[in-house]
């Protein structure tokens, strides 16, 4: 009898589900996001959508932020299709260093998105984070705080922070 056990494909850790929505303009051959925001709010085009997204193990995000999270859910584009968009294929990082900005990240989500009439897409966009820093107090944390000051000024106690209650026996 074999007693080694089978392979697992459990996380090692504890997971997370959210969902978000985020809505804006797009534009169809656009040169870069910005051009396509422009264009998509001059042309009345916007741009939707509503993921769920699941991070399996919350241990190694908090370990690795670029850790890439399934994603799921829907797009609403207007420029692409009158139907709503299923997103196929998806992934989202949470941050992702920007190697041309210090102190800046990017959520970055990449789907592959198909039409009612199986036209399919290729999505990728990301969302800008600065700033910030992981040793906030936990007593300011929550999901959205905001400091108004002026841009030349960085902040040391802006951020995200991911965080779990202790398994039993860690302390």
């Amino acid at each position: 009898m074999d007693a080694t056990p089978p392979p697992t494909t459990d996380p090692a850790g504890p997971g997370l589900t959210f969902r978000e929505t985020m809505q804006g303009w797009a534009a169809v051959g656009a040169e870069s996001f910005a051009a396509g925001r422009d264009a998509g709010q001059a042309a009345g085009t916007p741009l939707s959508f509503t993921l769920t997204i699941t991070v399996d193990d919350l241990d190694r995000l908090t370990a690795d932020a670029a850790t890439p999270c399934c994603l799921s859910g829907e797009v609403h584009a207007a420029a692409l299709s009158p139907e709503p968009l299923h997103v196929v294929d998806g992934t989202f990082r949470l941050m992702v260093p920007d190697p041309t900005r210090t102190e800046t990240m990017h959520m970055r989500y990449e789907m592959q998105l198909q039409a009612g009439d199986g036209t399919t897409y290729a999505f990728d966009g990301y969302k800008v984070l600065r700033g910030g820093c992981w040793a906030t107090d936990p007593v300011a944390c929550s999901t959205t705080f905001r400091n108004w000051d002026h841009p030349v000024r960085r902040q040391i106690f802006s951020g995200f922070r991911c965080a779990r209650d202790a398994a039993p026996g860690e302390g």
